[in-house]
């Protein structure tokens, strides 16, 4: 059977930057490269690229600035952040 293409994680809306850094981080080492962020109604949902390599160094999620992005952007996104719908983008 081919391996999937993606992986889609899901994290608890409660959890904070902290500890949705932490669950990135456990699941590039298992997934893959973190690819997509975004939520359902209930969820942060995190997307990781299951073809690829794990990275050397993991993705950090931050809030958004009001405008540009930082260098080494991987994706931007809204996620859950401590029950609220936050913008944010995660650098490599």
């Amino acid at each position: 059977m081919a391996k999937a293409h993606t992986q889609i994680v899901y994290g608890d809306k409660g959890l904070t930057l902290a500890a949705l850094n932490m669950l990135v981080s456990q699941q590039e080492g298992q997934h893959g490269p973190l690819i997509a962020v975004g939520h359902t109604e209930q969820q942060t949902m995190l997307t990781f690229d299951s073809y690829s390599d794990i990275p050397e160094k993991n993705a950090v999620i931050a809030e958004a600035p009001k405008t540009g992005n930082p260098p080494n952007t991987v994706c931007v996104g809204n996620a859950f952040v401590e029950g609220k719908i936050v913008a944010v983008v995660a650098t490599r």
